[in-house]
């Protein structure tokens, strides 16, 4: 049995005129999981969360974990008797308790003894790399060290689920990627179901287990995060996870399992299902990292426009005979100067094929 069942969860809000804030949502998220909900601002997945969390009461659909209906349009059960923690985009660590009596609180309220409580305070301090910090307040800490006090906070009570709202979006950059190798070695240990809420793509390809993509209240598509970036089921996901080109072509030939496509005056071919018509205007979507640069051969000539160094890559603009630019991203020593004449080829063949917008 998986632990979370979403079924046809919808909330409306009266302020978002009559718009959906959740559409229809379908999502099913199995046991030691790490699930990220992703999407642009405004685009479900927090109000998805805090139904979630029993925060809010969906108009229609429910939320079951294990079988027990937990949010239906008839009422939820309290966010105190899920079984769940939660942990906070601003952390909401209490000032003027240290950082044992954060953590030990949860325990408290559940009348755990005090031998116990200690126990479980101390392994969890250790656990979370906050070992010894026992008596600091929050005032004395980092970011980061805040935001491990909530996540102890959270994981003392032994939930069976923990949710996690944008934790580290207050965080700076190097603080950010540190946090997230440490999220995911969490999750790894304890074995709990994280559901975590993010409009960071990186942050969600680095954590997740399964991705599920959200826009304007709508699912547009749930999947492991290979699935999600090589393979998006439309253009909406395609666009939203990371650099990608849509390069406008037409389809002049295709069978069972290929396409052939005329982009700019040249024919490429592809593996491909697509069922559109030949002479259909289409958009071939390509990430960067998928088009190598050829001085020679066959390919899609091209002259090299523009070159930015980012130190691990290089990005090149390549424009096309018929103006279309395309982003290019190669090795750092794979050096090309502008206004080279080159060839553009679809490394391995990858590529996704959309209606043109």
């Amino acid at each position: 049995m998986a632990l979370i069942e979403i079924r046809n969860l919808t909330k409306n809000f009266a302020s978002k005129a009559n718009a959906a804030a959740v559409n229809d949502l379908s999502l099913t998220i199995e046991e030691n999981q790490f699930v990220t909900l992703l999407g642009p601002s405004g685009c479900g997945k927090t109000t998805t969360l805090r139904m979630l969390a029993g925060y809010i009461t969906p108009d229609q659909g429910t939320i079951s974990v294990k079988g027990r209906v937990i949010s239906s349009s008839g009422g939820v059960v309290l966010p105190e008797d899920r079984g769940m923690g939660m942990v906070f985009q601003n952390y909401a660590v209490w000032p003027h308790k240290t950082v044992y009596e954060n953590v030990v609180f949860g325990l408290k309220i559940r009348r755990v003894s005090a031998t116990e409580q200690r126990r479980r305070v101390e392994s969890m301090l250790e656990l979370t790399g906050l070992g010894g910090f026992g008596e600091r307040y929050p005032s004395q800490l980092s970011g980061g060290q805040q935001q491990r006090v909530a996540l102890a906070r959270s994981l003392v009570v032994e939930p069976a689920i923990l949710m996690l709202d944008e934790p580290l979006s207050n965080l700076d950059a190097k603080l950010r990627e540190k946090m997230r190798a440490e999220l995911k070695q969490l999750q790894r240990r304890t074995g709990i179901t994280f559901v975590y809420v993010t409009h960071d793509q990186a942050e969600a390809l680095a954590l997740s287990d399964r991705i599920a993509v959200m826009n304007s209240g709508i699912l547009q598509q749930y999947g492991s995060p290979l699935d999600v970036y090589d393979r998006p089921s439309n253009r909406i996901v395609a666009d939203f996870m990371g650099l990608i080109n849509f390069i406008s072509c037409r389809v002049t030939a295709r069978t069972a399992s290929d396409v052939t496509l005329d982009v700019s005056g040249t024919k490429i071919m592809l593996p491909s299902s697509t069922d559109l018509p030949i002479g259909s205007k289409v958009d071939l979507a390509v990430r960067p990292e998928d088009v190598a640069i050829q001085l020679s051969g066959q390919g899609l000539p091209g002259v090299i426009a523009d070159v930015t160094f980012l130190g691990n890559m290089c990005e090149y603009v390549v424009t096309l005979e018929d103006g279309q630019s395309i982003r290019v991203q190669t090795h750092p020593r794979d050096l090309f100067p502008t206004g080279k004449e080159v060839f553009l080829k679809i490394a391995n063949e990858r590529g996704s094929i959309f209606t043109s917008a």
